[in-house]
């Protein structure tokens, strides 16, 4: 039974971090210009997108690496770093000009790094209460759910809008904003907006 414990401990390490990766979210761009001397670093104020920033958010660390998406900045270095969202939603980062024979300038809304999280698998006791159960109970001091994107109706022919009689429930189709590949295939919690 000992040896058969300690393969089952061994092995469980592994499992929580095949269940644990990161995800990115957003771009995010650089609030003010910026000049970066020959071979020098420093620290800059960034942001995500507009459509991803919810206040629900402040006080969560992200992983912050370079953006390599569409109009991308290629001329910097970005090493991968732990932030956390301040209470603008703004991020405190180090980029780096590695270059010893020329200075590096940034223009305010570069596309300069992408914003990700750490997913983890869904707490199976959400599974049986769905509907029921606030996801707020299954957060802790280190684990919380973290907004990513907003779902609007999908609409279908002419149909203008849709009634559902008091106390009946219904099915409805709903479209991710945002870069959907990303989502495909994990479960995610979609609640209520509390705001608009």
């Amino acid at each position: 039974r000992y040896t058969e414990n300690r393969r089952r401990q061994s092995r469980s390490p592994e499992r929580k971090r095949k269940s644990q990766h990161w995800v990115p979210v957003s771009p995010c761009t650089i609030q003010e210009n910026a000049k970066l001397e020959k071979c020098s670093t420093m620290m800059v104020t960034v942001a995500a997108k507009a459509e991803f920033a919810f206040l629900e958010n402040r006080g969560c660390m992200v992983r912050i690496t370079k953006w390599t998406g569409r109009d991308y900045v290629g001329c910097i270095h970005i090493k991968p770093q732990i932030v956390t969202l301040d209470e603008n939603l703004d991020l405190q980062i180090e980029v780096e000009n590695t270059y010893p024979e020329k200075t590096l300038y940034l223009q305010k809304y570069d596309k300069i790094a992408c914003l990700s999280i750490l997913s983890s698998s869904i707490p199976s006791g959400m599974f049986s209460s769905v509907g029921t159960v606030s996801g707020d109970r299954y957060e802790s001091a280190s684990k919380r759910w973290f907004k990513v994107t907003s779902v609007v109706l999908h609409k279908k022919g002419t149909l203008g809008r849709i009634t559902i009689q008091p106390g009946r429930t219904m099915k409805v189709i709903a479209t991710v904003t945002g870069p959907l590949k990303n989502y495909v295939g994990k479960e995610v919690l979609v609640s209520r907006m509390r705001n608009g």
